[in-house]
């Protein structure tokens, strides 16, 4: 079933018609960089333009299971609970996998954070580890579990309602928690490295239309653009990993 739909999105790549549409795209602010490039270039083939509907994980999944209009989501798995019955079921692909990592403030030293030893040594040393308030996102969940665990005691945090990466140019912070995605996209700040495989730490992401778009044809091509082998040097500079490992 799966094979036949991806086959027939694939057919739907093809430039489209006289007819230009606007589709509406709910996405969660972790993937803006890849999903934004890959909308410019899927609208300057086809004459199709997209809204963008972007933010917090949680709030925009919530907005789609409130059945806010829109024709595609592409969302953390975590929060395809929150509107699981509006998804066409068959059109649901895996896109990417995003690792949490450590930023700094670009042009200091990037610490060894390698192995969790080190990464507790690292983070006790800051002055203020930043990383997003759990309300907003499972990342923040995620990093707030972590640093619960033995080993951690004493590291000092700063909660941000979104953007956590945003302290360090701002002067609260000198290190921060969360997603690459955040620390390769904020000005100011640097990668120092991905946390450690052994964590697991990470938010996968997929990507599907909605059963109720009024633009189901341009939705379903541009989600068969976006899982396109191609589509991999876009998601990339994004600190996305895809496909999934």
């Amino acid at each position: 079933m799966r094979t036949r739909f991806l086959a027939a999105m694939a057919a739907l790549l093809l430039p489209v018609a006289a007819h230009a549409a606007t589709i509406t795209v709910f996405t969660t602010g972790l993937v803006g960089t890849g999903i934004r490039t890959l909308g410019a270039s899927w609208g300057a083939q086809t004459g199709n333009t997209i809204n963008f509907v972007s933010g917090p994980a949680i709030a925009v999944a919530k907005s789609v299971g409130s059945g806010t209009p829109g024709d595609m989501v592409v969302m953390t798995d975590t929060e395809f609970p929150l509107f699981e019955p509006r998804v066409v079921k068959a059109s649901r692909i895996e896109i990417g996998r995003i690792p949490c990592g450590v930023g700094v403030a670009a042009g200091a030293p990037h610490p060894d954070v390698s192995t969790e030893a080190a990464l507790q040594a690292i983070l006790k040393s800051a002055k203020m580890v930043s990383y997003n308030n759990p309300a907003m996102g499972r990342a923040g969940t995620a990093i707030q579990a972590l640093l619960a665990r033995p080993g951690y005691e004493g590291v000092k945090v700063l909660l941000t309602n979104g953007g956590s990466a945003g302290a360090i140019p701002k002067g609260h912070a000198d290190m921060t928690l969360g997603v690459v995605t955040e620390e390769l996209s904020t000005k100011g700040v640097e990668l120092a490295g991905n946390l450690p495989a052994s964590l697991e730490l990470h938010q996968d992401f997929s990507a599907a239309t909605l059963n109720d778009s009024a633009q189901s044809q341009a939705a379903a091509s541009f989600l068969a653009y976006i899982k396109r082998p191609e589509a991999a040097d876009a998601w990339r500079p994004g600190g996305v990993v895809t496909p999934i490992p």
